[in-house]
């Protein structure tokens, strides 16, 4: 079975500080492949410019698969030799067999048993994400309402950008001037 690959399109926070009892994420929609729109269905959710809280299009690969010892010894010794031609190639023969008897398990492939577990933690999270995205291609998930101060504080914003324009409107308008000619 191959495996899909996928876009996220999501409602999240995106200011500094997420204040405590907010959601992170307000609504999120999988879909399989990418698509040059995102779906109405997530683009029309109600959410307020300038409040904390923007959409989000992120890339969804299936989960790597960890490479076998031989393979990851090999490439070990590949980016040893690499580095080192780049920065000592007359002696990088004699460097690389001083580093590789050094540590003769890094360069055989062995890993940590500490970064190995790490790992293969992070890896049984993004398969389980992964696993949970696939399942259900094409469904707007609505996870939170954004917070009624988070809407204040988008119209606190609008309210004073139009003061703003209402006082200044030549500075207004050298702006955007300045800013369509960059």
């Amino acid at each position: 079975m191959a495996k899909l690959e996928g876009t996220l399109y999501s409602i999240e926070w995106r200011g500094y500080n997420l204040p405590d009892g907010w959601p992170r994420v307000l609504a999120d929609m999988f879909v399989i492949g990418h698509l040059s729109k995102p779906p109405a269905e997530i683009a029309n959710f109600p959410h307020s410019l300038g409040g904390g809280y923007s959409f989000s299009i992120c890339h969804v690969a299936p989960p790597l698969k960890p490479l076998r010892t031989g393979t990851l010894a090999r490439i070990r010794r590949q980016r040893l030799d690499r580095r080192l031609q780049a920065k000592v190639p007359m002696f990088a023969t004699q460097f690389a067999s001083e580093e590789i008897s050094r540590k003769a398990d890094y360069y055989d492939g062995e890993t940590r048993a500490d970064i190995e577990s790490a790992r293969e933690s992070v890896l049984s999270k993004e398969l389980e994400r992964y696993n949970d995205l696939i399942s259900r291609p094409g469904r707007l998930i609505v996870y939170a309402n954004e917070p009624e101060e988070c809407k204040c504080k988008a119209e606190a914003l609008r309210v004073e950008m139009a003061s703003i324009r209402d006082s200044h409107p030549r500075a207004l308008l050298a702006l955007s001037q300045c800013l369509q000619s960059a």
